[in-house]
């Protein structure tokens, strides 16, 4: 069957090309995975929002009549919800434009706004099945939220990779979440040249970039202010257009590989970035550009084991997970390779069982980025503070090692961390190696 022709209006979108390779055939309807936007809502008016591949699936309070403020900032979101939706899905079908990801499935969840409900959004939008979460918003530090952090945590563990906006209030904006919650793709943006946007905040949890200066996008024609043609489509700028083109690359990757997990999806995206700053990563890109046609050919990377364990409570059975099983519980010995990220992953920790009567060696190696360790009783709520039973912390790559000892009669649980090191690498793996000793 012959591909159908461009929508009339896709020659605008210069940013699309840049995105998706000319001649890349999107994959079939049926095989991509749904995609989430925490959004206020959209427009079901809009010719390109038409048959059903757009569905709110969480509203918000709506604002009351006397709160113009409010009210503006409610009709403000659905226009905004409307341009995120049509980057990422609007459907090859002869009117508008078309997104990067034609035939995706887009559920919409609105909330109040607010960090505590876009947490429970974000945990609704994974209750449903969606494997692709995108959050283009952010919080500053008085509008941040634990909520938020744990909610973007548990969507990552129960399999949805989620894609963030990086902000776009540069130099002064400090941080910004989700941008910074473990676990999350941020996004930064490109002008037309690739380069950084002005207003595209640079900082030390930026993933990869993509276009967001000038994007043309669908919006409700009442929104239709600034270019002078009220038609319903508009030339808009800022990370949180950037971020659904990545969330749209997510759901193409997952469409031809279905089982991959959130952390194997997110290191395609970041290792077949087209770097475009100085070598490696860097502050104002991230690891580069996407480049959807190299992240489809990319070989699958290993599975980053027992995400997430960022802490105790994520692993004990606290978090809305099952306990995770103590390593050497029936073995003898077992070795564990993962993954560590002084941002987004920067702990690793596993439950591990002692013998009565008996020992346990611990040894850890990392590659290329330094890790030190640590070992928690069984009775510690969370992998900090001044009760590590042992630790070992050497400079540099150095082996680090410890031996745990069980004087009691029976069994016990511990907890052993690793934690990345700062210094000049930003991401590494490491060995993790633990056998049972004989008594001393």
């Amino acid at each position: 069957m012959p591909a159908a022709a461009a929508d009339p209006l896709a020659p605008r979108e210069d940013w699309l090309p840049r995105v998706v390779p000319p001649g890349l055939a999107p994959p079939p309807a049926a095989r991509i995975p749904p995609i989430a936007v925490i959004e206020t809502g959209f427009d079901p008016d809009h010719p390109d929002m038409a048959g059903g591949w757009v569905e709110q699936r969480r509203y918000g309070p709506y604002p009351s009549d006397r709160d113009t403020a409010a009210q503006d900032d409610f009709y403000e979101g659905i226009a905004h919800g409307t341009a995120v939706a049509g980057v990422i899905g609007a459907p090859r079908d002869g009117r508008g434009i078309e997104g990067v990801l034609p035939g995706a499935r887009v559920w919409v969840y609105g909330s109040s706004g607010l960090c505590q409900d876009m947490a429970m959004a974000i945990r609704q939008a994974v209750r449903d099945g969606a494997r692709v979460i995108n959050a283009s918003y952010g919080f500053g530090p008085f509008g941040a939220c634990h909520e938020h952090r744990d909610a973007t945590s548990f969507a990552f563990g129960a399999g949805a990779t989620v894609v963030a906006a990086s902000g776009n209030f540069r130099p002064t904006q400090p941080w910004i979440q989700p941008g910074n919650d473990l676990h999350v793709l941020t996004v930064n943006a490109l002008n037309a040249i690739d380069q950084p946007t002005g207003f595209s905040h640079q900082n030390l949890f930026s993933d990869l970039s993509a276009p967001g200066e000038g994007i043309f996008v669908a919006v409700p024609v009442w929104a239709d202010v600034e270019d002078g043609v009220a038609d319903g489509y508009a030339g808009w700028d800022g990370t949180s257009l950037a971020a659904p083109m990545v969330s749209a690359a997510a759901a193409w990757v997952l469409a031809q590989s279905p089982r991959l997990s959130a952390d194997q999806v997110a290191e395609i995206l970041r290792r077949s970035a087209r770097d475009i700053a100085r070598p490696g990563w860097d502050i104002s890109t991230g690891w580069g550009a996407l480049d959807l046609g190299a992240a489809v050919r990319a070989p699958t990377p290993p599975s980053d084991p027992y995400e997430p364990n960022d802490d105790i409570r994520w692993i004990s059975g606290r978090s809305g997970f099952e306990a995770d099983t103590p390593l050497l519980r029936t073995a003898a010995r077992t070795a564990v390779r993962a993954r560590i990220d002084v941002q987004k992953d920067p702990v690793d920790v596993y439950p591990l069982w002692v013998p009565a009567g008996g020992r346990v060696s611990v040894r850890l190696t990392p590659h290329a980025m330094a890790a030190d360790l640590y070992v928690w009783p069984r009775t510690a709520r969370t992998a900090n503070g001044k009760s590590a039973i042992v630790k070992s912390r050497r400079r540099a790559l150095s082996r680090e090692s410890v031996t745990v000892a069980n004087g009691g009669a029976r069994g016990e649980k511990v907890w052993v961390e690793v934690r990345g090191a700062r210094g000049r690498a930003l991401s590494g793996d490491y060995r993790l190696e633990l056998a049972r000793r004989s008594p001393a």
